[in-house]
């Protein structure tokens, strides 16, 4: 679950081990840990460096975890300031955009689609033109049911096309994503899903071809959007991508890497590992609020976990969420 702060497996195993044992000596944590001697003084020295362990004077040493509170939060803001770069670089690309269309033909680059009808249509030619790879950056608004598009992309899929997509929290609140017939369905046949938080724009890009992002900074609505052809301005989608998808968080929805778990509690996993809301998270579980609070609850115990801070982490340390 820390995976997206940038924790190691090692070291948000120790660092929970800590929690329930701190302060602890040296030999103590060896034996609460079970790590040798070498990883376990690397993995006390990484922690230390993050913040995260602090050592006692003294002898023989002790080492006690920093509160999660301020370790961790003091994470998060680093990891805050990576996305506040990313939507830096989405201004610096509204730029380039700019200066391309006053020095070349847009033609060349640029092709401006108008028309929710017209969008969608050159969308699905765009989609069902990969060879190689579709990536995509998914948030609101929408302009169809996503589970429309469902059987262009398992097509796709099973042609041996690759998907990565990434999904803004924002999009599970959606009346037009189903967690079920969309999300799901396509994860099963192959597609790699991550989700991350404020992502700074709603984007496709097919192999290296082709990007299509709405024309408004912030749409409402999608009534038209640019399809951009190689060039710098592509190049630099590419990266913006791929910097989302580095900090994303992987989204797990099946019960292969979680044993006895149904996967109704699976699912419920993921949506609390992607970051929804718990109204949101009942949607689309199909129950009332009354009933995810109760299924809420029995996954906690489950894992021995008081907060959903303590699930999160001992999911991660069962590896019942996916790491990729």
């Amino acid at each position: 679950m820390l995976d997206a702060l940038g924790l190691s497996v090692s070291e948000q195993h120790l660092y929970a081990t800590l929690i329930e044992h701190s302060p602890a000596l040296l030999a103590d944590l060896r034996d609460d840990s079970g790590m040798d001697g070498d990883q376990l003084a690397e993995t006390l020295e990484l922690l230390e460096n993050k913040g995260m362990v602090t050592r006692h004077p003294g002898q023989p040493a002790s080492y006690s975890a920093v509160p999660p509170d301020i370790a961790l939060e003091v994470l998060i803001v680093e990891q805050e300031e990576q996305l506040k770069r990313a939507r830096l670089a989405a201004q610096q690309l509204t730029t380039r955009f700019r200066e391309a269309a006053n020095r070349r033909d847009p033609a060349e680059l640029l092709e401006v689609v108008s028309g929710p009808e017209a969008v969608w249509k050159r969308i699905q030619q765009i989609q069902r033109a990969a060879r190689r790879e579709v990536r995509s950056i998914d948030r609101p608004p929408y302009l169809i049911p996503v589970s429309v598009m469902v059987p262009v992309e398992n097509r796709q899929l099973g042609s041996g096309v690759r998907y990565r997509v990434v999904y803004d929290p924002e999009s599970f609140a959606s009346e037009a994503h189903q967690l079920r017939s969309d999300v799901e369905e396509c994860v099963t046949l192959g597609e790699q899903a991550r989700v991350l938080s404020g992502v700074p724009v709603k984007l496709i890009l097919v192999d290296d071809r082709f990007g299509c992002l709405p024309l408004q900074a912030d749409p409402q609505e999608i009534a038209s959007m640019v399809v951009v052809h190689p060039s710098g301005l592509l190049e630099a989608l590419d990266a913006l991508f791929e910097a989302v998808w580095a900090q994303a968080m992987p989204l797990s929805l099946d019960g292969a890497s979680a044993p006895g778990l149904t996967d109704d509690m699976q699912r419920l996993l993921g949506l609390l590992t992607a970051g929804v809301s718990d109204g949101t998270a009942a949607r689309q579980l199909g129950v009332s609020p009354r009933t995810f609070q109760r299924r809420l609850q029995e996954l906690m115990a489950s894992l021995g976990a008081r907060t959903r801070f303590q699930a999160g982490l001992q999911a991660g340390l069962r590896g019942w969420i996916h790491r990729e």
